[in-house]
């Protein structure tokens, strides 16, 4: 077997002081010098109101991680420097960090916040609370007595309807795959660690030996993997080493309260591993996986081509499994005998039966999500499943029509002039179950505005009575207000007049 070395290393913080006869106390193997500093400092940045231009600055006391490795000063220390700093009210921040002639590399992680995001102008809703986080750690290179500017963007926003405050925490997985070799191994590439509790659950897939999630904070999780392996194991008969399938296994319960925090997990291993059986306890599952997308014809309609449906067990064996739909179809290899949960979550265009005040029923694209899930056992070699997301929840939003309202009151000016205020104008437009008739009288200085489903035909009617000026000979005349506008974004539509008699 191969010989293991282990090897320790110690850095000694030291304290600078002064007095007259005193030496400075510099970096060497056993110490290393703080008090060499320098300055970063700059804006913290977030989109927090999409109806201006740029970014806006983050809230007050948003905090800041500060990291510098002290093997930067000392090239044979260990560890961090670190410090948190908080954003101040006008979104500056400013921290010295320890450094020395030859330079050290700044990491600043920005923690995640939770903040109201102001909607463009004629949003359905005016704000969204969004969780403002950031891909990578910014880093920067700085020397003794240098002072720059730093600005820092979050570049990740997630919307947040029923926001849960989550960490992320990241890791290895290893187990003592083969006795050969001194320490642990990775394990296996797409093995899947199952976080869960009672109200929350996620899989992460590790790759290389690493994984990483984010989880709720402060909760109890429960951490749950297993998964088979060759393992290399001392034959006695031969007296040589020769590979085993084996079975390997984690299980445990933590609680989890920083961001970015380490979680390195072992699996159990060498004696507590089992032989496993050469036939799989597992079955070939097919299926179709429908949705209802078009409410004009009975039945329902294939899920979009790339939806994902995740598959997944909470008792021994643990698994999982990610399956992407084709063509409404699915295929994934389960276990048998177990509790098989599946969830899937898409959005996609459906086809709604509405009521149009004016013409009767039609039908319309109208935007739907589709967030479903179940649970189902299975017992035979080969089992056929169908999955059904049903009927989804619309979240088509609302979009701002506006403009003037015109009419040709006076032959001696140019141009049109603006229909008398309070002028009453209808507005019909399909909606669902029953159309809906919204009734806009002109402002003062003669425009109208009205929110409406994106996607709607609407067609507007009314007529009014007013002076109008011809070859100097001022009369009463009756005009009429019709026509059609398509909602197909916020827009500016003028509105004209034409005379009856």
């Amino acid at each position: 077997m191969k010989k293991l070395f282990f090897a320790a290393a110690v850095a000694l913080l030291a304290t600078l002081s002064f007095t007259s006869c005193e030496e400075m106390i510099v970096s060497s193997d056993q110490t290393i010098d703080l008090l060499p500093k320098a300055t970063i400092s700059g804006n913290v940045l977030a989109e927090l109101n999409l109806q201006s231009t740029g970014m806006e600055a983050v809230p007050a006391g948003t905090q800041l991680l500060v990291e510098v490795p002290f093997s930067d000063i000392n090239p044979g220390s260990v560890g961090k420097w670190m410090d948190t700093i908080a954003v101040a009210a006008d979104g500056k921040y400013t921290v010295q960090v320890p450094t020395d002639a030859n330079g050290v590399t700044v990491s600043i992680m920005p923690f995640a916040f939770v903040a109201d995001q102001t909607q463009p102008y004629g949003s359905l809703l005016n704000k969204v609370t969004k969780t403002y986080s950031v891909t990578a750690a910014t880093t920067k290179a700085i020397s003794q007595g240098q002072s720059i500017i730093l600005d820092i963007t979050y570049d990740k926003l997630t919307a947040a309807p029923s926001y849960v405050d989550k960490v992320r925490i990241s890791g290895t997985f290893t187990a003592n795959i083969n006795q050969e070799l001194a320490g642990n191994d990775n394990v296996p590439n797409e093995t899947v660690i199952n976080f869960y509790n009672n109200s929350w659950k996620d899989s992460a897939i590790v790759t290389n030996g690493k994984y990483s999630i984010s989880v709720p904070k402060g909760e109890s999780i429960t951490v749950k993997s297993k998964f088979t392996a060759s393992k290399r194991v001392w034959n006695l008969a031969t007296s040589s080493y020769s590979n085993v399938n084996y079975e390997f296994k984690y299980e445990d319960t933590h609680t989890f309260m920083a961001m970015n925090d380490a979680f390195n997990l072992v699996a159990a291993n060498s004696g507590e591993g089992t032989i496993v059986s050469a036939t799989p306890n597992t079955t070939a599952v097919t299926g179709t996986a429908k949705a209802d997308l078009d409410m004009n014809f009975n039945g329902l309609e294939n899920m979009p081509n790339g939806t994902i449906i995740k598959f997944w067990t909470t008792s021994t064996p643990i698994w999982g499994a990610n399956v992407t739909v084709t063509n409404g179809q699915f295929a994934v290899t389960a276990p048998k005998g177990q509790t098989v949960y599946w969830s899937t979550n898409f959005k996609a265009t459906k086809k709604v039966e509405m009521s149009d005040p004016q013409t009767g029923r039609v039908y319309l694209n109208e935007d739907y999500e589709y967030d479903m899930n179940g649970s189902t056992i299975f017992t035979g070699d080969n089992e056929t499943y169908s999955i059904s997301a049903g009927n989804g929840t619309s979240v088509n939003t609302n979009v701002l029509i506006g403009g003037r309202t015109l009419v040709e009151l006076d032959d001696t000016s140019v141009g049109l002039e603006l229909i008398p205020s309070n002028t009453l104008i209808r507005f019909y437009y399909a909606n669902p179950s029953i159309g809906t008739t919204k009734n806009i009288y002109t402002t003062a200085n003669g425009t109208y505005s009205l929110d409406v489903p994106k996607g709607r035909l609407i067609t507007y009617s009314g007529t009014f009575t007013a002076q109008k000026r011809v070859l100097g000979v001022i009369t009463n005349k009756t005009f009429s207000i019709s026509g059609t506008i398509t909602a197909d974004g916020t827009k500016t539509v003028d509105i004209v007049a034409q005379q009856l008699n």
